[in-house]
């Protein structure tokens, strides 16, 4: 029996699919809200307060907050996020960000 060709280029785009979901990153668990992102502003001024991710509205009074550059959904966004006590960041610091539970940790 003969396939079509239609059969032979279906099966070609769903490999082609698969293969490129192979060469994505799980070690963050997406769908738990992490993401990896880069801090590029730390304080406490009134530019990092009016950006408090929305997910943190909750979070009252923190002494530090964190402007984090991640990818969303395929679209790059920044979020402020409340600096927990005792971790040390700096700018330019790679971190796991948890955009749904408004908390991240260096993985450097």
């Amino acid at each position: 029996m003969k396939i079509g060709m239609g059969f032979e280029l279906g099966v070609l785009l769903v490999s082609a699919s698969l293969a490129g979901c192979a060469n994505l990153d799980f070690e963050y668990g997406h769908k738990d809200g992490w993401r990896p992102g880069t801090i590029t502003k730390i304080g406490n001024d009134s530019e990092l307060r009016e950006r408090l991710a929305n997910t943190c509205s909750g979070v009252v009074g923190s002494k530090t907050y964190a402007l984090i550059r991640y990818k969303g959904n395929s679209h790059l966004r920044w979020g402020s996020f409340p600096v927990s006590d005792g971790i040390d960041i700096k700018v330019g610091d790679k971190v796991s960000l948890n955009v749904n539970a408004c908390k991240f940790a260096k993985t450097e």
